[in-house]
C-alpha cells in the first residue's frame, strides 16, 4: 500500500512539473520576456520539491532534460533559474535528509581534485583578484550539478543518471531534425538565449553546410551533450539484461539511440564531439575490452561500425573527420581554425602570461579577438595556478576510479565520459548550459562507489 501511494505521488507530481514547465515555456513566449518565467518557475519549484523527495531521480532526470530544452544564455540572475541549475540544488537541499545519507559516506580522488578546483576560486576571490560575486556564481551554477549527480549516483548507482541523459538526447533529437530541415526553433521561441556579440544563438556554417546547435547556442557545446547522451546510451546497452521475453529491437534500444546521438551529433560539423566518442571509446577498449568484442555481442558490434561508416559517408562529416578537404576556402576555413587555438596555447605558455591567482583584465585572444576556445586558459587567466592543478588532479582521479569501476560497464562509462570531457573542455569555453553538462558527469564520476557490482550478464 506505501509502495502504490509513493508511486502514486510521484506520477502526480511529476505530471504537474511537466504541465507547469510547458505553461512556464509558453508564457515567456507569449510574454516575449524572460521574466515572464520567473513566476512560473517559483511555482514549478515548489512541485519540483514534491518530484525530488518521492522520486530524486526522476527529479534529477527532469532537470537533465531541461538542458535540451532551454537555454541558459540570457536567462536573469546569471542562469540561477534554469530549471538544470534549480532542480540540483532541490536534489542537493532533499537529498542530504531524504537520500544522500542512507548510506556510509566516503571520500573518492575525484572529490579531492575538485576540492582543489574551488579552493583556488575562493582564494582568488578572498584576495580581491575576481568579485566574490562571481565565485558565488560559479559554485551555484557548478556545485549544484556536481553536488546533485555525486549523490545520486553515490545513493541509487550511476544507472538512473545514465538513464537521464540518454533520455534527454532523445529529447534533443526531434528538434534537430526540425532544425536541419526548417529552422532553429529555440532561438525563435526564446529569443533571450541569443547574443550575437559574443555569437551565441548565430547560424554558423562550415564546409559548405549550416551546423546545428540546438538549445546550447553553438555546435560545439551541442556536440559535446549529443555525445555525451550517445556514450550515455551505449553504456546502457552494454549492461542490458537478457529477457527472453522482449523483441530484439527492444533488447538493443539503447543501441540505436546511441546511434541516432551519434548521427545527429554529425551534424553539428564539430571535431570536438566526435574526440569524445573517440576518446571514451578508447579509454573503454582498453579497460574493458572483453565485454564489448564478446562473442555475444560480435554481430551488434559489426551493425554499429557499419552505421557509424554510413554516417561519415556524409560529404561535410567525412571531410571535417579525415581532413580531406578540395576547397581551397574550405582547406583555409579549418587550418584557420587549428593555427588560432595554437597561438592561444602559444600566448598562454609565455611567461607571466598567468598571474598565481588570476587577473581581473579583460582577456582576448592573439589580434585581440575576444573568442577564446580553450577553458583550461580562460580559468587560468581569471582564477590563477591553483585550479588548474585541480583539473590536472582531476584527469588522474578519473583515470583511477576508470579502474576501479572496470567490472562495471555503467561506472566504467561515466569515467571514460569525464575523461573525454577533460580532453574537449581544451577546444571550447565553459558556457550555458555547458556548464551543467560538465559538472554533473564530474559529480556522477566522485559518485562511484570504490567497489562496483558486478556487470549484468
Amino acid at each position: 500500500m506505501g509502495t502504490t501511494a509513493r508511486y502514486n505521488v510521484a506520477t502526480t507530481s511529476a505530471a504537474a512539473f511537466g504541465l507547469l514547465a510547458a505553461v512556464a515555456a509558453g508564457a515567456s513566449i507569449g510574454l516575449g520576456s524572460k521574466l515572464g518565467l520567473l513566476p512560473l518557475l517559483a511555482v514549478l519549484g515548489v512541485i519540483g520539491v514534491g518530484v525530488a523527495i518521492s522520486r530524486p531521480v526522476f527529479a534529477f532526470g527532469a532537470s537533465i532534460a531541461a538542458l535540451a530544452l532551454l537555454p541558459m544564455n540570457g536567462l536573469p540572475v546569471y542562469g540561477f533559474i534554469h530549471p538544470a541549475v534549480v532542480g540540483s540544488w532541490l536534489i542537493v537541499v532533499v537529498g542530504f535528509s531524504r537520500f544522500a545519507l542512507e548510506r556510509p559516506r566516503f571520500v573518492t580522488p575525484v572529490d579531492c581534485a575538485v576540492g582543489v578546483i574551488f579552493a583556488g576560486y575562493l582564494a582568488s576571490a578572498v584576495l580581491g583578484v575576481q568579485p566574490q560575486k562571481q565565485f558565488i556564481t560559479t559554485f551555484v551554477v557548478w556545485g549544484g550539478p556536481f553536488l546533485a549527480a555525486r549523490m545520486i549516483v553515490a545513493s541509487s548507482g550511476p544507472r538512473g543518471l545514465l538513464t537521464g541523459l540518454a533520455i534527454a538526447g532523445a529529447v534533443a533529437l526531434p528538434f534537430g531534425v526540425v532544425e536541419l530541415v526548417a529552422d532553429n526553433p529555440f532561438f525563435n521561441l526564446f529569443p533571450y538565449g541569443s547574443d550575437a556579440l559574443a555569437g551565441i544563438g548565430v547560424e554558423t556554417e562550415r564546409l559548405g553546410s549550416v551546423r546545428t546547435q540546438g538549445a546550447f547556442g553553438q555546435p560545439i557545446p551541442y556536440a559535446m551533450f549529443l555525445a555525451s547522451a550517445a556514450l550515455s546510451a551505449g553504456a546502457l546497452w552494454m549492461s542490458r539484461r537478457p529477457d527472453p521475453l522482449r523483441s530484439k529491437l527492444f533488447t538493443h534500444r539503447w543501441l540505436l539511440l546511441a546511434v541516432a546521438l551519434v548521427a545527429m551529433q554529425a551534424t553539428t560539423l564539430s571535431r570536438t564531439g566526435w574526440l569524445m566518442l573517440v576518446v571514451s571509446a578508447a579509454v573503454i577498449v582498453v579497460v574493458h575490452a572483453r565485454t564489448i568484442f564478446s562473442r555475444k555481442n560480435a554481430g551488434v558490434v559489426v551493425v554499429v561500425v557499419a552505421i557509424l561508416a554510413t554516417t561519415l559517408t556524409v560529404p561535410s562529416t567525412r571531410d571535417l573527420v579525415l581532413g580531406n578537404v578540395n576547397s581551397p576556402r574550405q582547406q583555409l576555413e579549418i587550418r584557420r581554425s587549428g593555427e588560432y587555438r595554437a597561438a592561444l596555447r602559444r600566448k598562454a605558455l609565455e611567461p607571466g602570461y598567468v598571474k598565481p591567482f588570476g587577473s581581473s583584465a579583460v582577456l582576448t585572444g592573439p589580434g585581440g579577438l575576444r573568442s577564446i576556445d580553450n577553458a583550461y586558459i580562460v580559468i587560468a587567466w581569471k582564477w590563477g595556478y591553483l585550479p588548474i592543478v585541480g583539473f590536472l588532479m582531476l584527469f588522474g582521479a578519473l583515470a583511477v576510479q576508470a579502474v576501479r569501476a572496470r567490472k562495471s560497464a555503467e561506472g566504467l562509462m561515466l569515467c571514460a565520459l569525464g575523461i573525454s570531457v577533460l580532453v574537449a573542455l581544451a577546444g571550447v569555453a565553459i558556457f550555458g548550459q555547458t556548464q551543467v553538462l560538465v559538472w554533473l558527469v564530474f559529480g556522477a564520476a566522485a559518485g562511484l562507489r570504490p567497489r562496483l557490482p558486478q556487470p549484468d550478464r
